[in-house]
């Protein structure tokens, strides 16, 4: 199995629970049988939160709370 990094980008996301500047993280993992995308969005300042999460499948995670 190998891990490529495809990248990182600074978008404005919005989510049940707010607004967020995020940067959206792009990772390849290349296996025997097929490779796999996966996507993570990452608040861009401050500490890091996972506001979404793409998976292969199709399952997509999303930040509906935020408490501070």
């Amino acid at each position: 199995m190998k891990e490529k990094d495809l990248g990182t980008s600074e978008i404005t996301i919005s989510k049940l629970a707010g607004t967020f500047a995020a940067i959206r993280i792009a990772c390849r993992i290349e296996k025997p049988e097929h490779n796999e995308t996966y996507q993570v969005l990452t608040d861009a300042q401050g500490a890091r939160i996972l506001l979404k999460e793409e998976f292969p499948d199709g399952a997509i995670i999303e930040l509906v709370r935020f408490n501070e």
